[in-house]
């Protein structure tokens, strides 16, 4: 969440100090500066890194180790790809200030679509007061461009309304004035100009954002900017003409002009003095793109998408980690993590002591790298460190590990849950691995793997929770032998003959003994033991 607002705070502010030096250049390029700000707005930045790093379907995996010796069966546990955990805070029990303020955004927006639908009712509420004291007229067809024209009492010279059914609405006052063609003029450029739709769109980002002081000042920009580029047709047809009259009509503006300021999206020729001053003084001033208007723009720019590309990062989706990367200093880094664990497939408890002490050093004395190339580097050598600790029996250890390399759990990768649940079920914790398991299926959901099932499953049983290891065990396919297995010890365990009979059925005769005994965890797996 402070991804997301850090992100649009920096491309608002680079949009609006561009905006000003922009005033005197054309009004097309500062709308389309500030209608970009604006949609930044709706990009969700704080999950963006979710989709941007690398997400190696196939490369972090491991396993938990074959539950009979003369067997080939395994059962995966999925730590790869899947979203960084920018946007897992929300789903863990530990509340954070980031969940806390995704709390206040979400309750801010909620309120937003109320103020929004309050204003459609306004809205519509308004027109059908005005068609109720209306009357159409013909006369005006050639001025209003085609649109139709209807008379009546507004308070203001004449407005624009209609997203379906454009209408200009033209007050009973304005028929005897000389500047009427330049009112029609102006309201009917408006609607081909598409600026109704426009006006719609800033009254949604208007209503939703309500609680932001500079949307308040984007949506006060581009409003401004639509007014201006619309002069800017006008002025062409009209030439001096449309200036005068501009003019005049701010001897004529009525201080009834209460209902825009609700009802947004409807247009209209009298706002206030100071701007409508801004729009006479500027209207026969050449707007051509000198150089200051240039440098702003790309600075703005260059601004922008520094920002966002430093929370999205550059790199693909799916690149493999066995790609050949092309930072050097995460090539060396692999290298030297490579060179310091050479003997971890060893079966000396020696070496192997030696190897988790220089996978340590080898991550307390590294340098930090960008941010893909560290969530990597980071999961290689830890995936590597967890199978060097298990096989020594340092569960301890490799908790200890990850809460030092991982001291923000809402930073960590939320698939290596799955490794904390397996070493606190070696330490006999399963109300630990229970939490872990239980935050990763509140982040999955649907999408939780079986290999985290079983994991879960096996909390619930080694805590003779039988009634809950069933139902997740019950979510499993009928080939999975592992889930067949633990589903035998606790039908046993549950006194349920039936149910035990029919699942014997499904299980390798080494299964079959009485009372059954729980399948060994084994030991998690690392992609770099391919390399070494």
């Amino acid at each position: 969440m402070t991804d997301y607002l850090f992100t649009n705070l920096i491309i608002t502010l680079s949009a609006l100090w561009a905006s000003r030096i922009l005033k005197s250049g054309p009004v097309n390029i500062n709308l389309k500066l500030l209608v970009a700000a604006v949609l930044c707005w709706f990009v969700p930045w704080q999950i963006m890194p979710m989709y941007t790093i690398a997400s190696v379907p196939d490369a972090l995996i491991f396993k938990v180790a074959d539950i009979l010796p003369s067997s080939e069966l395994a059962a995966d546990i999925d730590v790869s790809g899947g979203p960084l955990s920018d946007a897992t805070s929300s789903a863990l029990s530990i509340p954070s200030f980031d969940v806390l303020l995704s709390g206040l955004f979400a309750a801010a927006l909620l309120t937003g679509g109320v103020i929004f639908t309050l204003r459609i009712i306004a809205y519509q509420k308004l027109i059908d007061r005005l068609y109720r004291h209306s009357s159409p007229t013909n006369k005006y067809s050639d001025l209003s461009e085609g649109y139709p024209v209807r008379i009546t009492s507004l308070g203001t010279p004449a407005i624009a309304s209609g997203l379906l059914r454009p209408v200009i609405w033209l007050d009973h006052s304005m028929e005897t004035r000389s500047e009427l063609a330049s009112i029609l003029r102006h309201e009917a450029n408006h609607l081909r100009l598409g600026d109704i739709y426009w006006a719609w769109f800033l009254c949604l980002f208007e209503s939703f954002f309500w609680w932001n002081p500079l949307c308040k000042m984007l949506t006060k920009q581009a409003k401004e900017q639509l007014e201006l580029r619309c002069d800017e047709r006008c002025f062409a047809t009209l030439n001096q003409q449309y200036q005068q009259d501009l003019a005049s009509l701010l001897l004529v503006q009525h201080s009834n002009n209460q209902q825009q300021s609700f009802t947004a999206p409807l247009l209209s020729i009298a706002h206030k003095s100071n701007f409508n001053i801004k729009r006479i003084k500027t209207l026969d001033k050449e707007k051509t793109m000198k150089t200051k208007h240039v440098v702003a723009l790309i600075l703005s720019i260059s601004c922008s998408a520094a920002t966002a590309a430093k929370i999205v990062g550059s790199e693909s989706a799916e690149q493999p980690v066995t790609q050949q990367q092309v930072d050097s200093n995460y090539d060396a880094q692999l290298a030297d993590l490579l060179a310091r664990s050479s003997n971890a497939k060893s079966t000396d408890a020696e070496l192997l002591n030696e190897v988790f002490t220089n996978i340590l050093d080898w991550q307390s004395g590294r340098e930090r790298l960008n941010s893909h190339e560290e969530v990597k580097i980071q999961l290689l050598g830890f995936t590597l460190l967890s199978h060097v600790g298990h096989k020594l029996g340092r569960y301890k250890d490799v908790l200890s590990a990850y809460e030092q390399w991982y001291p923000q759990t809402d930073r960590a990768p939320f698939f290596l849950k799955n490794l904390s649940a397996i070493t606190h079920l070696r330490l006999g914790q399963p109300e630990a691995a229970l939490e872990d398991m239980l935050a990763l299926k509140a982040i999955l959901k649907d999408r939780t793997k079986e290999g985290s099932l079983l994991l879960l499953a096996r909390a619930y049983v080694e805590m003779k929770d039988y009634d809950n290891a069933q139902t997740v065990l019950a979510q499993l396919s009928d080939s999975n032998v592992m889930g067949n297995a633990l589903k035998y010890y606790v039908s046993f365990h549950q006194n349920d003959t039936a149910e035990m009979e029919l699942v014997k059925t499904k299980l390798p005769a080494e299964f079959d003994t009485l009372p059954p005994t729980l399948p060994d965890l084994g030991i998690p797996l690392s992609p770099l033991l391919e390399k070494l």
